[in-house]
């Protein structure tokens, strides 16, 4: 498998850009947003008047805030809506709470206030021309009446902190920083993954911080953020770096977002009409929550309400609480009209807001599942550590263990057009003999040979043993945990061939079959004088040639956790560098693990006994060639000696625990050559002894 974003040449995970300014530094174009601005102050003053912003008003303002006409590519008319619909933001940042206070208490006035909206929505400019980005990313806008029903659905309070992951433009925005009150700058968080609408919504919202990140996976990529209130209006289809649309994209983007909510929270999200609570797909994605997704209102809306947007597409708007009390039934046939009929459902059906649980901290289905730091933080000097010992040791909660339930046999058949959007000599990867129920999706596609995907994987007969919220809580992804059940299989056998070991610990000679078959324990001597072990039979090796963006790390630490869970409490992680070692601790301790169980070899002086009864000793290759000096023994004999617990013939050959050659392409040649100028020797890196 590899990343699919690696066969396009571009990185599995992007940084995260982030700004509180009022101009962001990372905007790619911050000269577009900037104009985008400044023609929205001028637009401003018109919609105030109550005049339309019509074409010829719209290029008077967008040809003077770019210095040039759309004529000479200055700018196009996906700027000039933009632009409208910032000026009609800014219109409501300045006269909102006023209207609100105008348009009076209770239902009646929620249906005044809608209707003084719906008339300063008909002052904005219909979408007639569309661009292909438009298109291509699905960027379009939630209408105002649409945004303003959404918040009376989020029933968002003073002391709430709101998250909207796909802002647009902001239209959601506005509306609950007007529900939040003055000062919502540090209770909104915003995100938006195209660069000048970042810069444009950092213009609108000073004070507000705004990010970068795919919201698809915005839990992996946000994990400090925890929301109250998540309103959001997702691409429908359509995935950045993916060249096909993909129809549960919304879903995706409901899920990652509802997993940040602590108990109590509420989602509110405009999708497709066919993202529908209840059926296969959505209890696919909701089934391993706790507390659940519980649905309080879902309805279709009538395409007639993007008609302004340029797309009649239909959607709907779902209100989800996170709560342990069952949901409520609703008309999956019902469809409203327009917004007046959809706030009239909602203010007759959307319940209360449940309390929020104090200091809630959510434990959100999907984590990280690559360990890319944050770049908001400051980059931290690495220091050694003190080696940990078994009275220093923390006590570790993994939480309940058990063996993981693993669907096995062939996968159901895939539509012919599943793969229409694969080119070239790669399919899409997806869970084919080995099917964990309650994992989750891969957070960024992956892909495999073509050749790979048409032969059919043998079923395994291993079960892994992890902790259950490794699956509950969305620490291993569905790809990722195929790795470890693979890899157990492997390990679970033995190879057929029969081997004696040299004395050396540098050759290996296989048994003929005879003397296999005979069980000779005797040690015999080669023509070299090297003495033989006696017959061993190795255990299965595997190979993880995943590609960048899968989470090796995370694999080989939950791995290791597996075997540690079952009794081998030993390790060895081999690396090129010992600067990977805080990798190696990230990996480790996002699946539950302890800084302290990652110890480096370094901090044992050569020659002393590791005083460890359980760890995972890091070790790089470089260090492990060194020899025997001054009558010490070599640190080979030092680490098997820890791992085996002596170096006696039988306890080595009676270890099994896990030994990992991380970066294995730094082992180089095992066998020597035949070069140009004579022979080649074999690289001491693979033969560790000179």
């Amino acid at each position: 498998m590899e990343a699919a974003a690696q066969q396009r040449g571009t990185p599995a995970r992007p940084p995260i850009p982030a700004t509180t300014a009022a101009r962001p530094e990372t905007s790619a174009r911050p000269v577009r947003s900037d104009a985008l601005l400044a023609a929205a102050r001028t637009l401003l003053p018109v919609l105030e008047a109550g005049r339309p912003l019509d074409a010829a008003t719209l290029r008077a303002a967008l040809t003077d805030a770019f210095g040039a006409s759309d004529a000479a590519g200055a700018w196009a008319w996906k700027d000039a809506y933009e632009a409208a619909e910032a000026a009609v933001v800014m219109f409501v940042q300045r006269f909102g709470r006023a209207m609100r206070r105008s348009a009076g208490p209770g239902p009646d006035g929620l249906r005044r206030m809608l209707a003084m909206l719906e008339a300063v929505a008909a002052l904005e400019p219909s979408h007639t021309r569309r661009s292909e980005d438009q298109v291509r990313l699905q960027q379009f806008s939630t209408p105002l009446p649409l945004a303003y029903a959404a918040l009376q659905a989020a029933t968002v309070r003073s002391g709430d902190t709101v998250l909207e992951p796909s802002a647009g433009t902001g239209m959601l925005a506005v509306m609950a920083e007007c529900a939040l009150g003055g000062g919502a700058g540090g209770r909104l968080r915003l995100n938006e993954i195209a660069q000048a609408r970042t810069g444009l919504l950092a213009g609108l919202f000073p004070g507000t911080t705004v990010t970068s990140v795919d919201a698809e996976a915005v839990a992996d990529r946000l994990p400090r953020v925890v929301p109250t209130v998540v309103m959001m209006n997702p691409p429908f289809s359509a995935t950045p770096g993916v060249d096909r649309n993909r129809h549960d994209a919304d879903l995706r983007h409901v899920r990652s977002a509802f997993s940040m909510l602590p108990t109590g929270g509420r989602l509110v999200a405009i999708t497709s009409e066919g993202c529908v609570p209840g059926d296969a797909a959505w209890t696919g994605a909701f089934d391993s929550f706790d507390p659940p997704a519980r649905c309080v209102f879902s309805m279709a809306i009538d395409g007639r309400a993007y008609a302004r947007r340029g797309t009649g597409f239909a959607t709907r708007l779902t209100v989800l609480d996170r709560s342990a009390e069952p949901g409520i039934e609703f008309n999956r046939t019902a469809r409203a009209g327009d917004a007046a009929a959809l706030l009239d459902a909602i203010i007759a059906q959307v319940t209360p807001r449940l309390p929020v649980a104090p200091d809630a901290e959510p434990a959100p289905p999907l984590r990280d599942l690559f360990g890319t730091p944050d770049p908001a933080k400051a980059p931290r000097r690495r220091t050694r550590r003190p080696a940990a010992t078994p009275q220093s040791g923390q006590a570790r909660d993994w939480g309940p263990v058990a063996e993981l339930a693993v669907e096995c046999g062939p996968a159901a058949p895939v539509a012919a057009d599943a793969d229409a959007g694969t080119a070239g000599p790669y399919a899409s990867w997806r869970p084919d003999a080995v099917r964990i129920p309650g994992a989750v999706p891969h957070p960024t596609p992956l892909v495999q040979s073509a050749a790979m995907a048409a032969v059919p994987m043998p079923v395994p007969a291993f079960r892994p043993m992890l902790p259950e919220r490794v699956v509950s809580e969305g620490l291993l992804s569905d790809a990722q945990l195929e790795s470890v059940v693979l890899a157990g299989e492997a390990h679970s056998r033995r190879l057929a061939a029969t081997y004696r070991i040299g004395s050396g610990w540098e050759t290996v000679n296989r048994c003929d079959d005879d003397e296999a078959s005979t069980g000779d324990d005797a040690s015999p001597v080669t023509s070299d004088g090297e003495t033989l072990s006696a017959p061993a039979r190795f255990r299965r090796g595997w190979m993880l040639g995943d590609g960048t963006g899968c989470g090796k790390g995370r694999q080989v630490a939950a791995i290791i956790l597996e075997n540690r869970l079952r009794g081998r409490t030993r390790a060895l992680w081999l690396s090129q560098s010992d600067k990977l070692l805080e990798d190696a601790r990230r990996d480790w301790t996002a699946l539950g693990g302890l800084d302290s169980d990652v110890i480096p070899l370094g901090s044992f002086r050569q020659g002393a006994e590791i005083p460890l009864a359980e760890g995972i000793l890091f070790c790089t290759y470089a260090t492990l060639r060194s020899p025997s000096r001054q009558g010490k023994p070599s640190r080979l004999d030092q680490v098997v000696e820890w791992l085996a617990g002596s170096l006696d013939e039988d306890d080595r050959h009676a270890f099994d625990g896990v030994i990992v050659f991380d970066e294995a392409h730094a082992m180089a040649n095992a066998a020597g050559a035949k070069g140009a100028r004579g022979e080649i020797k074999p690289s001491q890196q693979v033969t560790v002894r000179s």
